[in-house]
């Protein structure tokens, strides 16, 4: 499959355009000797053939089997393929020139980047006394230091408010250091920040889709809740809560996580797929980020121009449309297990990580009655995950995956014990 996109010209003008929407600046000069952190051309190239060849020269096929920097062989899931190559063959079907353009340069990103944590996620909390001193700030310039910064076609929709953080960006940036460096299992001073803003409030019906971000500074970064009105929390409402989503963690499994006000989200930014795909039903969410990369940090935006795929503007083949996707890895490590609720309404099943960050739901909040008494909630775990059975502040039960065979069926019966699955 080759492509028909050989015009230096037309390859330019494609760069030029994705990367001003992105802001970022392009690297000047015809092809040259320098490397980057793939060891392709540091200047972008002068014709779609002399792409693919570097391409080949470096990658030598698609999907590439290294990630940078590094040069770390990969050590993908079964499961995390699998969502790559649906996501690709709808990615193909695309037949706006420019959209597919930008769509393959994220996905190669996304391919091509090494990772520092096993999901590419976690949650942590924000240190008591400066939760409270921002969400002060906040709601005393809510109301007049602001600006609409709009809507971002293909990826935000709907109003978002900029609120004035004072004086605080400071300590915020330097307790999410210690935090990401905690988190991400890396020294906090080899953390350089390179961005940090907000406070960003999203207003009624904002929808943010998933996406990647900057591939040369937000690497580690952090989503740190303020304050959110949300419609779930009112007596009887059906709503939900506005979920930051993975699509997909790298574990290969689509997330759904509900961040609370003084909790902090952290995320490996440019290589994780994120974003609040749902439409917000509430008043506001209030958010701050904070973006940090590696010292030394080598990645640049022209790895991944040089990283999509040859061919990757031709329209799929009718096998391509119509064979299976299939594993090259086995899925061994993952267990399908299910959960059964015999004692009671408005109990919560929780995942509990082998680190210090906080439990993650793995069903909604109890009060939305989501695991009801005699329903069976299907899960996938990895040996050795922790899960409690919650009702209200009570732990009623505690499981662990192992290894040990037998039934797939585990029930809560409201006694409080701790046992082997």
């Amino acid at each position: 499959m080759r492509s028909t996109y050989d015009t230096a010209a037309a390859i330019r003008l494609q760069c030029w355009a994705v990367l001003l929407c992105l802001g970022w600046s392009a690297v000047s000069g015809a092809a040259g000797s320098k490397k980057t952190a793939t060891g392709c051309p540091e200047a972008f190239p002068d014709s779609e053939n002399n792409r693919e060849n570097v391409f080949l020269r470096v990658h030598k096929k698609w999907p590439p089997d290294v990630r940078y920097p590094g040069h770390i062989p990969a050590k993908d899931t079964a499961a995390w393929t699998r969502y790559m190559r649906a996501k690709e063959r709808n990615i193909s079907l695309i037949t706006e020139r420019d959209w597919k353009w930008e769509r393959w340069l994220e996905q190669a990103q996304i391919r091509i980047l090494k990772n520092f944590t096993k999901n590419g996620w976690g949650i942590g909390h924000m240190p008591a006394d400066i939760h409270r001193r921002v969400l002060k700030i906040y709601n005393k310039n809510k109301n007049k230091h602001v600006y609409d910064e709009g809507a971002v076609t293909g990826y935000i929709s709907g109003h978002r408010n900029m609120v004035d953080i004072g004086e605080m960006a400071q300590p915020i940036s330097n307790a999410v250091q210690k935090l990401i460096a905690k988190w991400a299992r890396v020294d906090e001073s080899q953390l350089v920040p390179t961005s940090l803003y907000g406070i960003r409030e999203y207003r009624r019906d904002s929808v943010l889709q998933t996406h990647v971000d900057r591939v040369e500074s937000h690497i580690l970064s952090a989503v740190y809740v303020v304050d959110y009105q949300y419609d779930s929390d009112k007596p009887g409402s059906d709503a939900k809560p506005w979920y930051m989503v993975t699509d997909p963690d790298l574990s290969g499994y689509r997330k759904e996580v509900h961040v609370k006000p003084g909790q902090v989200f952290f995320y490996e930014s440019a290589k994780l797929p994120h974003g609040r795909p749902s439409t917000l039903e509430g008043d506001f969410s209030a958010h701050v980020f904070i973006h940090f990369k590696p010292r030394g940090w080598k990645f640049k935006n022209v790895d991944r121009v040089y990283g999509l795929p040859p061919g990757w503007s031709e329209p799929p083949s009718e096998k391509e449309l119509t064979e299976p996707i299939q594993d090259d890895t086995e899925d061994s490590s993952f267990m399908h297990v299910f959960f059964i609720n015999h004692y009671k309404d408005g109990v919560s099943l929780l995942y509990i990580p082998d680190d210090e960050y906080e439990p993650t739901e793995v069903i909604l909040d109890g009060n939305k009655n989501a695991w009801p008494v005699g329903s069976k909630l299907s899960v996938k775990v990895l040996a050795g995950n922790k899960y409690e059975a919650r009702y209200g502040d009570s732990v009623l039960q505690t499981w662990i995956a192992s290894d040990i065979q037998g039934s797939n069926d585990y029930v809560l019966e409201g006694v409080p014990i701790a046992r082997e699955l």
